[in-house]
């Protein structure tokens, strides 16, 4: 099921389109013939409640008529649209935009909400609450070969924990290749 959403924006944005490949820039100086400008929203299917910002599959949305919400609907977490940042969603990091500029025919990906309280060590009326959306980067299929391979050529059954290691030394690996 799709959850990110490009869509051209008439505002400036890091985010633009250049015959058909997106780059991510630092500069919003451009020619607007050139370029076009895109941003990103990564939705999901969380109940959408008032106060939520959120897509109907044609345009992003704000108000809460309880009548319009069906089952197209998805609700806005995660975004590089300034306005809604603004208004209170998340913004997407560069990481993922990284990533994603190298994956374009990426359509979904997963996420987790992380919720998180902070003790003020001033008593109990000063706990505050709060959560994040954290991006799970999937898994690429190598990594899957490899642990297949581990237990079923050399009938190694790793731990979790080891297949956790491996995986980090792989991906660091992968990472040093591609910034060489």
């Amino acid at each position: 099921m799709k959850n990110i959403h490009v869509l051209p924006t008439d505002k400036p944005s890091n985010l633009v389109l250049i015959k058909n490949n997106l780059f991510l820039t630092t500069t919003k100086d451009f020619d607007s013939i050139v370029v076009k400008f895109q941003n990103i929203y990564i939705t999901s299917s969380e109940e959408i409640k008032e106060g939520d910002i959120w897509y109907d599959g044609t345009n992003i949305r704000k108000d809460f008529p309880k009548s319009f919400i069906n089952g197209i609907d998805k609700k806005i977490i995660l975004t590089t649209d300034e306005d809604l940042i603004k208004d209170g969603v998340q913004a997407i990091d560069d990481e993922f935009l990284e990533w994603f500029i190298k994956n374009p025919t990426c359509e979904e990906i997963k996420t987790k909400l992380v919720e998180f309280e902070v003790d003020m060590e001033l008593g109990e009326s000063c706990i505050e609450y709060g959560s994040y959306y954290k991006i799970i980067f999937l898994r690429e299929q190598p990594y899957q070969e490899l642990f297949d391979y581990l237990a079923n050529e050399l009938g190694v059954n790793a731990l979790l924990t080891q297949m956790q290691e491996i995986e980090t030394i792989v991906m660091a690996k992968q990472k040093q290749i591609n910034n060489d």
